[in-house]
């Protein structure tokens, strides 16, 4: 519960950041557009006076037209990411716009700061990262104990072997591997430490 709580306010933060990002893209597109558009009009009305050639209002007009569409796009976007954030926030359905302060993430000052220092701590104290790290060592247990698993030894008390025909005495019996040593669990129990493995550095990523 406390490593889902701590990724709700990392995905809330990142969320907000986004929609912060996207809307001045947004922004950038809309002065793009108007500027296209207004050239794209400009060289229309050169056309009518005669002082360019019909290819030049096309190449323009290829201008406007891309301009317009990618402000639609950053307008889709935009929305995507305010639906999203709002999503984590519980407050899907919400229909006014969302203000977001951008003061509320100030640039941070590193100077002295150790992120290795600080990435090793995080890594040591994360429940999923732990949790990953005992499936690894559990993984390796396992192959250790496979390649040990074909010896068997047996204690047998033999009944027959004294002079009056029934006395106990202690018997031992060993395998050998000479064919059979147990390689199909041991291939299984290297394969499942990569697969564990696999799965910490992806959590390491992450």
């Amino acid at each position: 519960i406390q490593q889902a709580g701590l990724d709700l306010i990392r995905d809330v933060r990142q969320a907000s950041i986004d929609v912060i990002a996207l809307r001045k893209q947004q922004s950038i597109q809309d002065q793009s557009k108007s500027l296209r558009v207004e050239i794209s009009d400009l060289t229309d009305k050169r056309l009518e006076h005669g002082d360019i050639s019909e290819p030049e209002v096309l190449l323009a007009r290829i201008d406007a037209s891309r301009a317009i569409q990618g402000q639609r796009r950053a307008t889709y976007e935009v929305e995507f990411a305010e639906q999203k954030l709002l999503l984590l926030l519980g407050l899907q359905g919400h229909s006014q716009s969302i203000k977001i302060k951008s003061d509320l993430y100030p640039t941070c000052k590193t100077d002295g700061l150790d992120i290795e220092r600080v990435i090793e701590v995080a890594l040591q104290n994360r429940p999923d990262l732990l949790a990953a790290n005992s499936n690894v060592d559990s993984s390796k247990a396992k192959e250790k104990l496979s390649k040990f698993s074909w010896f068997k030894f047996l204690g047998i008390g033999d009944a027959t072997s004294g002079n009056n025909g029934h006395t106990l005495s202690p018997a031992v019996k060993v395998t050998l591997p000479i064919f059979n040593q147990n390689q199909g669990n041991i291939h299984r129990a290297t394969s499942e430490i990569e697969k564990a493995e696999r799965q910490r550095q992806a959590l390491i990523q992450q």
